[in-house]
C-alpha cells in the first residue's frame, strides 16, 4: 500500500475527490459553488457549500519493519457546510448533506484513508442563512522512518 506522507497529499485527495464528486448534470457542473479553504469567495443568493478538514493529535500505533519505522495513525474529520438562503425549507439541505455523505460514506483509499459513517448538525440561521454541517470521520495510517 502507498501511504500518503504528510498533510499536504491527504488535502490534495480529499479536496479532489470532494471536487471530483460534487457534481451533477451533462455538462457536468459542481452541485453548487464551493468555498475552499484560504481562498477568495463571495456566496451568491443560492445554496453553496464550504469544504475543511480538521485533525487531532496523531497516535504512535506500531514500529513496523525496519528498526526506527513506525506506523502512526492520524484521525481527521471533513467537514462541509452547507448553506441555503433563510425560510425555504430543511429539504434541500437534507437533500445536499445525503449528496455530500455519499462523497466520502464507506470509502477505504489505496492510500491508507478510511472513512467513517458521516454524521450531520442543524446549525440553523447564521449570517443570513440556513446552515447544516455534514462531518465525515477519517483515519489514516502512515509509516515513518
Amino acid at each position: 500500500m502507498a501511504y500518503l506522507q504528510g498533510f499536504g497529499p491527504e488535502g490534495d485527495f480529499l479536496r479532489g475527490r470532494f471536487n471530483t464528486l460534487w457534481i451533477d448534470g451533462s455538462p457536468s457542473a459542481a452541485r453548487t459553488p464551493v468555498a475552499w479553504g484560504n481562498s477568495n469567495f463571495t456566496p451568491t443568493d443560492a445554496a453553496w457549500v464550504r469544504f475543511s478538514v480538521d485533525h487531532f493529535p496523531v497516535a504512535e500505533i506500531a514500529s513496523v519493519g525496519a528498526p526506527g519505522a513506525n506506523l502512526r495513525r492520524i484521525d481527521g474529520t471533513v467537514i462541509i457546510e452547507i448553506f441555503v438562503p433563510i425560510n425555504i425549507g430543511e429539504g434541500a439541505l437534507d437533500d445536499y448533506a445525503d449528496l455530500a455523505a455519499i462523497v466520502f460514506r464507506d470509502v477505504t483509499s489505496q492510500q491508507g484513508l478510511r472513512f467513517g459513517e458521516p454524521s450531520m448538525v442543524n446549525v440553523g440561521p447564521r449570517d443570513g442563512w440556513y446552515k447544516k454541517d455534514v462531518l465525515v470521520p477519517f483515519v489514516r495510517d502512515t509509516v515513518f522512518t
